[in-house]
């Protein structure tokens, strides 16, 4: 009786061996119709990344003046000037003069509805713009600067 019991059960301290469940072809019946093709298991569709956002990634994760200008470039081609001080604090390192006069207006005026969140990183670079860059850019950045408080 112990014999069938160790076997059906298992040794005690090893947990018992469960009875291995029928493959769902084994449990079909010659006359069961045969299972849909929605039923068998499809790969799961990664949905691809929105556009904007992968431009947005580009433009924080780029290093250097002449990659940011592109990544920037790109994105203001694609969705015009962004309404987002991260994306505009790290086009401030922009190439052209022309660009970063645009940027320091966009910041200016999304200055007047919110206040950013690294405000201390956007006043340096401002401050560095204003000690080391063009007169008129000079001018733009003491006036944003002066709106961060």
């Amino acid at each position: 009786m112990a014999e069938k019991l160790t076997q059906r059960f298992g040794a005690p301290g090893r947990s018992p061996e469960l009875p291995r469940a029928k493959s769902d072809a084994a449990a079909r019946q010659p006359g069961d119709p045969k299972p849909d093709a929605a039923e068998a298991p499809t790969a799961v569709a990664k949905p691809k990344d929105d556009p904007r956002a992968v431009l947005r990634k580009k433009i924080l994760e780029s290093v250097g003046r002449d990659e940011i200008s592109r990544a920037f470039d790109r994105y203001t081609k694609a969705h015009g000037m962004p309404q987002d001080f991260e994306l505009l604090e790290q086009a401030l390192e922009h190439q052209k003069l022309d660009r970063q006069s645009e940027v320091m207006i966009a910041l200016e005026q999304l200055l007047e509805r919110d206040k950013p969140k690294r405000m201390k990183t956007l006043a340096g670079k401002l401050r560095y713009i204003e000690e080391t860059g063009d007169p008129e850019l000079r001018v733009i950045a003491a006036r944003v600067r002066a709106r961060l408080g």
